[in-house]
């Protein structure tokens, strides 16, 4: 009897539970979308500059034409800088950021980064934990790749990739640093992986535009970072704050990337 009453007593506090969860969910509004654009500024508009001694290490690196870094992507029309990390966080580091029902589920399993004739592509991914990164070689030749994040979340590893062959790394973690994406055979090849725990994150397209979808409303903290200048658009590494309002869009406007 006393077992009875105690699987009871424990059935009945697991509702509990579960209703007072779907009460919290109930009550949490959702906005439209966040949304708003990079641009650049500057004396000149940074161009790509071909990677110098690319022969030298790999001659058959050059299959496709010269290599060219791409650490800016600036729309030379619009000014509209691309590939600028764009993601919400808590107002209170440690606090909760709501997830939209719709998109608690991770429908997308495998993100891909190729090695493509000696280049990243792309440089600079953005991931949410339970998404599983595949490193691709497609060329007929070895590349060397390592990566590199915080000791403590994600440590990191190196291994050769074959022509023809690929590779997975799993159970990557939320962390603020990013992880540092290197070819030890081809020494200017670089990126770089940011991964959290939510969906509010975004690079920005070829306008320097962006949108995070079905925001959960109230007071948070929104972030930009360019592999180049760090912390970007004048947000710092506190964020900036912004209230999104429950039906609506939140339009962020435009924020600059000032180069001297």
């Amino acid at each position: 009897m006393r077992r009875n009453r105690f699987c009871l007593v424990m059935l009945l506090a697991a509702g509990a539970t579960l209703l007072g969860a779907v009460r919290v969910q109930a009550q949490q509004a959702w906005g439209k979308t966040v949304a708003g654009r990079i641009v650049y500024k500057g004396k000149a508009l940074p161009l790509p500059l071909p990677v110098p001694g690319v022969a030298a290490v790999n001659p058959a690196c050059l299959a496709r034409g010269p290599i060219f870094l791409d650490d800016w992507l600036v729309n030379a029309k619009n000014l509209g800088v691309q590939n600028v990390c764009v993601w919400l966080e808590p107002a209170q580091p440690g606090g909760p950021l709501p997830v939209h029902p719709g998109r608690q589920a991770i429908t997308v399993k495998e993100v891909t980064l190729e090695n493509r004739c000696c280049k990243f592509a792309p440089a600079l991914l953005m991931l949410r934990e339970g998404q599983v990164l595949t490193v691709t070689n497609p060329n007929p030749f070895v590349h060397c790749f390592r990566w590199n994040g915080h000791p403590a979340k994600n440590p990191g590893g190196s291994v050769n990739l074959p022509a023809k062959s690929d590779f997975q790394i799993k159970d990557l973690k939320a962390d603020r640093f990013p992880i540092v994406l290197q070819c030890d055979c081809h020494p200017w090849m670089k990126g770089y992986l940011r991964v959290f725990d939510h969906p509010y994150f975004a690079l920005t397209d070829e306008n320097g535009q962006f949108t995070l979808p079905d925001p959960p409303a109230g007071n948070y903290v929104f972030k930009a970072w360019h592999p180049v200048v760090g912390w970007a658009g004048g947000t710092t590494k506190n964020g900036l704050p912004v209230n999104i309002v429950a039906g609506k869009v939140t339009d962020l406007g435009t924020f600059t990337i000032q180069v001297k």
